[in-house]
């Protein structure tokens, strides 16, 4: 159950307490001590600032503590000894006293906090007058009660804490109507005095009485009782309580559905993670076997260019040597000479040497061929290239067909590196989700 909850009590100059904060427990506070250590002058400063009533806690008269010292006067200048009227802050010394209660509040519903307070200003003819406040959103370390010049602190007038703390001050009637609206108590002026008397009889409680004549005579009212108005209440609370409990089932069920949903969105997440993982890496290896293949084709177009030059260069000595082998033949014809035929003899054999290194460089460029048809194939390009090997075929557009071969492949390559950026940029808003 959400409450307003007193946290803390601020008192300057109230009686004996000069500076003092006063921590609040959130379900109990116990207040114990000696006589004349402070106990009601603590609760009498929380009724006056929070109700406005003066009509101070008479339980010490008994003992003669208290006559004569429970006025706004006697505790603004302390009362000391009411026989010689002596005081800790008299009016020679002390003209105008300035005293301040502040009561700092939490809002358990709306996780708030604010800090209620009334000012008193006694005068040296010990007239006082008081000014209530609500500062919102505060709490006291926020607020200032002190002027400091030359290293000395002076406790603020109403008006200068009304500048200085920017509050807008109150008269007493307006001042607790607004204190009892903020701590949920919404009395109007008819209801304070109520609320004024019993918290007085409360405060005057003799823990020597009994406990029940005290809770019958100052915390309860006479009232007729209706015994069927309580048994309707009875069945209304019953019904409340199976609503309520039917709330909470449905509650609990949305919380495991809400708890399914989100395993449900974290396993999606990584599954998507490891999928984009997946493809990143089988991005990257198939990169670098686009590299290898790369430099692979490029290093066979070197060879084919190398090959194709001294496959010229060999056709090109062929005819030159058929031409001589012609020529010899002729000359044999004309002519018989073992020297002549003798040098023929080892030029057919220069013949055979370099048709056999031709036939092996054909071989050479058939395999080439082949794996570039390989590659074209399994890479899904289209592209079909003439046979190397083909003599009739020109070396031109042999050379064309295979920086065409290049351009392709630069081509997949750029295009595979696009598509690897993107992934990389996908994988990266999953990991950072």
């Amino acid at each position: 159950m959400s409450k307003i909850i007193l946290k803390q009590v601020y008192l300057l100059n109230w009686y004996g307490f000069v500076d003092k904060i006063i921590p609040i427990g959130k379900n109990l506070s116990l207040i114990t001590g000696e006589n004349e250590c402070g106990k009601s002058t603590v609760l009498d400063a929380i009724k006056y600032a929070f109700t406005g009533d003066t009509d101070f806690n008479k339980a010490t008269s008994a003992t003669r503590v208290g006559i004569g010292r429970r006025t706004l006067s006697s505790y603004t200048r302390c009362l000391i000894d009411p026989d010689t009227r002596k005081y800790a802050r008299p009016s020679n010394s002390y003209p105008n006293v300035y005293t301040h209660i502040a009561l700092e509040y939490h809002n358990e519903l709306y996780d708030t906090d604010f800090v209620l307070g009334v000012i008193l200003e006694t005068n040296s003819s010990d007239n006082v007058d008081n000014y209530w406040y609500s500062l919102e959103n505060k709490i006291l370390k926020d607020i200032s009660f002190f002027n400091e010049s030359k290293g000395k602190k002076y406790v603020l007038s109403a008006k200068q804490f009304r500048d200085k703390n920017k509050a807008e001050l109150l008269s007493k009637s307006n001042g607790v109507v607004k204190f009892m609206t903020m701590t949920g108590l919404k009395l109007q002026s008819e209801g304070i005095t109520k609320y004024q008397r019993k918290l007085k009889s409360i405060m005057t409680y003799n823990p020597e009485a009994k406990i029940q004549q005290f809770i019958k005579e100052s915390v309860l009212e006479d009232k007729n009782i209706n015994l069927n108005k309580l048994k309707e209440a009875k069945d209304s609370i019953d019904e409340i309580t199976a609503s309520f409990e039917i709330l909470e089932k449905e509650i609990n069920d949305l919380d495991e559905i809400l708890q399914a949903f989100n395993d449900y969105a974290r396993v999606n997440s990584r599954l998507i993670k490891d999928d984009a993982k997946r493809v990143y890496k089988d991005l990257l290896n198939t990169s670098k076997k686009i590299d290898q293949n790369t430099k692979q084709v490029n290093d066979n177009t070197f060879e084919i260019d190398r090959l194709t030059d001294l496959l010229n260069n060999e056709k090109n000595d062929k005819e030159q040597e058929d031409v001589k082998l012609r020529n010899a033949n002729r000359q044999l014809d004309q002519m018989d000479g073992t020297k002549a035929i003798q040098d023929e003899k080892e030029k057919m054999a220069e013949l055979k040497l370099k048709d056999a290194e031709y036939l092996e460089k054909i071989k050479a460029l058939d395999v080439l061929s082949l794996r570039i048809k390989e590659f074209s194939e399994k890479m899904s390009l289209e592209f079909e290239l003439s046979d190397l090997s083909d003599p009739d075929i020109s070396s031109s557009v042999k050379n064309n067909e295979l920086n065409e071969f290049k351009e392709k492949i630069d081509q997949l390559l750029d295009h595979l590196n696009r598509e690897g950026f993107k992934l990389e940029l996908s994988l990266n808003s999953f990991n950072s989700l």
